[in-house]
């Protein structure tokens, strides 16, 4: 199991106005949670993958990513 790193840290600094953002490890890198939904994949301390932007937030119909 992969420790969580630097990159990890910071992009769940930046994660945090969403709410309750976790990781779990995950094909070697980490994949990143809001509400037990999987919406991202950290593979390396440079990439990652956006799943999704459908979560909601509030209560809002728009996507939390602006589209």
């Amino acid at each position: 199991m992969p420790k969580p790193t630097e990159y990890l840290t910071y992009l769940l600094e930046l994660l945090a106005p969403l709410g309750q953002v976790t990781h779990r490890s995950m094909f070697g890198g980490f994949g990143i949670y809001r509400d037990d939904v999987i919406f991202a994949i950290v593979i390396s301390d440079t990439h990652g993958i956006l799943l999704s932007c459908s979560i909601q937030i509030s209560g809002e119909e728009d996507c939390w990513c602006g589209e």
